[in-house]
């Protein structure tokens, strides 16, 4: 159902402007999804979506891409309206309030782990760029301590392009709780540092492992520096690299060595299987020369019956000829 704002001052576009500019979620818990591909991610990803505001130049557009959600209402305003709302400067027209999934550390810390700890990062784009990445090489999820910027602001969520309405996030996390979460799962911590001594191809990200990515300023907290092991990416001619560029890199190596070691053990299975194959038709050789080695023995103990048989039936027939001869030899005499 569309209907139509004429007021600015309308509670609920009060609500959007100030989550824009905190970069939070509103006071009902949505996150502000800005733009035609956030609105397609947010549907495709079964996310809660409350209402959609919609520039009246675009209103049918924004239309029949909820069509068939029930219980999602459409609200066109101005595009004078619109464009005070938006926090972007070509703006598409539309602005999705969805609510985003909610997770737990043990949720992050699944199975074989692969997470990314933002400590400190400031920046929306970048936070956003480590969430895209994290879902494009296998994390299963990211969590932004305390002091890092909102998952939920506006900048990082289009910077996620809609990793943030599927992998496992947890916001404003707590440094002792997460490092307790670690520990009892048996998770190893890595930090990305310029001057490490140890290579990224070094580190065993195979492992349940989590990658600790600092801020933009002063990187890694000492606490989470001392519990980690420092890792490098080699460079030439620059010393450090962007974090969402360094979070990118230590990913794609954590996927890369995770599928050359499912690779390994797929030829471990290949090649137990190969040698069962080899057994099972060794052993079926084996079943078939003792089968024909049975026949070949019982073919010869029918052949020694029958030849018994003929030897006793000569014998009898000489013995009946015998006392025919006798007979004969008295007649004639």
């Amino acid at each position: 159902m569309t209907s139509t704002l004429l007021s600015e001052k309308n509670p609920l576009l009060k609500q959007v402007r100030r989550a824009v500019v905190r970069g939070s979620l509103t006071e009902d818990g949505f996150a502000i999804a800005e733009s035609f591909h956030l609105l397609e991610e947010a549907l495709a990803s079964e996310c809660e979506i409350g209402v959609v505001i919609a520039a009246e130049s675009v209103k049918s557009a924004v239309a029949a891409h909820v069509r068939g959600l029930k219980r999602t209402r459409v609200l066109a305003v101005s595009d004078a309206i619109f464009d005070q709302l938006a926090s972007t400067e070509h703006t598409q027209g539309v602005i999705a309030l969805v609510r985003p999934p909610s997770w737990s550390l043990d949720q992050l810390l699944r199975g074989k782990s692969l997470i990314v700890v933002l400590d400190g990062v400031q920046d929306p784009g970048n936070a956003g760029a480590i969430v895209r990445a994290c879902e494009a090489f296998g994390g299963t999820g990211a969590a932004f301590l305390k002091g890092s910027v909102s998952p939920y602001n506006p900048k990082t969520l289009r910077a996620s392009a809609g990793s943030l309405f599927r992998l496992p996030i947890v916001p404003a996390a707590d440094e002792d709780l997460l490092l307790a979460a670690l520990d009892h799962k048996r998770v190893s911590i890595y930090a990305a540092a310029p001057r490490a001594t140890k290579s990224i191809a070094d580190a065993k990200f195979s492992e349940r492992c989590a990658i600790v990515i600092g801020s933009e300023g002063r990187g890694v907290s000492p606490r989470l520096a001392e519990r980690a092991t420092p890792v490098r990416i080699p460079t030439s001619g620059v010393e450090s690299l962007n974090a969402a560029v360094a979070a990118g890199i230590l990913l794609y190596e954590a996927r890369r060595q995770r599928a050359l070691n499912d690779d390994g053990r797929q030829r471990a299975l290949n090649n137990d299987g190969g040698q069962r194959a080899l057994n099972d038709d060794g052993r079926q050789r084996a079943l078939n020369d003792d089968g024909r080695q049975r026949a070949s023995n019982d073919d010869g103990r029918q052949r020694a019956v029958n030849d018994d048989g003929r030897r006793r039936a000569a014998n009898d027939d000489g013995r009946q000829r015998a006392p025919n001869e006798a007979g004969r030899q008295r007649g004639s005499s």
